[in-house]
């Protein structure tokens, strides 16, 4: 079974741009000290913040073979980078590929942006009842952070999971752990960053409140949101290689990319 998800995923993946430097081999030995410590100071992370090409080539290699330890440590340091960078997609491929929850959302959350044609992967991850809330969760928040707003109507589900409203639907097909404050915090931040650019007023809602307080906060923030939700697909993801193949996967009876493509398409 993860073989078959893994080349579904690799069908989805953007080509990763090659690195203009080979990496470092010092700084490779200093990440890779660091990783063996039990903690990681702030001093010691900040340090090591990559500054050069090598550098980032370094990390990259990490994100390819390197331990749990230094693929966390990775996206410690290589965080905010360009996601069309030759690091930022390396961040995207290891956090498609990988199932282990703190690494998965670790990589997603990594690079600053998100390219259009990595689109289509995170409409994937966010629709895939394989993986956890929280994964799913972060692949909806970095949409939003793409201003693929047309993925309210999952976005809203899923904040309202646990409450008195919670309906579990053909896309709102997650496990019910009782554990949402993570996958709804990291909703939250993507929000409030939308809110902002649209010019509008931060939301008030609050996802350690009582269920009932979730419910009336997400009232207003629903009204906000619902001004914005008449979006189209980016001219640039519609061309490109990932879109293209999520769209002859939907138009071959394959239940999970006819999800990611339906994620994706503009409210009426």
């Amino acid at each position: 079974m993860l073989l078959v998800l893994l080349l579904q995923i690799a069908t989805l993946l953007p080509p990763t741009p090659s690195f203009t430097a080979a990496p470092d081999a010092n700084y490779l030995q200093d990440v890779q000290k660091l990783a063996a410590m039990e903690t990681w100071l702030l001093s010691a992370t900040d340090a090591l913040t990559p500054q050069n090409p090598s550098h980032q080539a370094a990390l990259a290699s990490f994100l390819h073979q390197g331990t749990n330890a230094e693929v966390r440590l990775s996206a410690i340091l290589g965080a905010g980078c360009d996601g069309s960078s030759p690091l930022g997609y390396a961040f995207w491929r290891r956090g498609a590929i990988e199932f282990e929850e703190a690494k998965t959302i670790a990589c997603l959350l990594a690079p600053a942006s998100v390219p259009p044609d990595v689109i289509p992967l995170l409409a994937w991850i966010a629709t895939d009842p394989q993986r956890s809330l929280p994964i799913r969760a972060t692949a909806l928040a970095r949409l939003i952070d793409a201003d693929q707003v047309q993925t309210w109507p999952m976005v809203h589900a899923m904040l309202l999971t646990g409450t008195a409203e919670d309906r579990e639907t053909s896309l709102a097909n997650w496990r019910r752990g009782g554990r949402y404050e993570l996958p709804k915090r990291i909703l939250l931040l993507s929000i409030q960053s939308l809110l902002q650019r649209n010019q509008l007023e931060s939301t008030d809602f609050e996802p350690n409140a009582a269920w009932s307080a979730q419910v009336l906060q997400l009232t207003d923030l629903n009204e906000q949101i619902s001004g914005l939700r008449k979006t189209e697909i980016p001219p640039e993801t519609l061309i490109c290689e990932p879109w293209e193949r999520l769209l002859r996967s939907s138009k071959s009876a394959n239940t999970h990319a006819l999800d990611a493509r339906q994620l994706l398409a503009p409210s009426s």
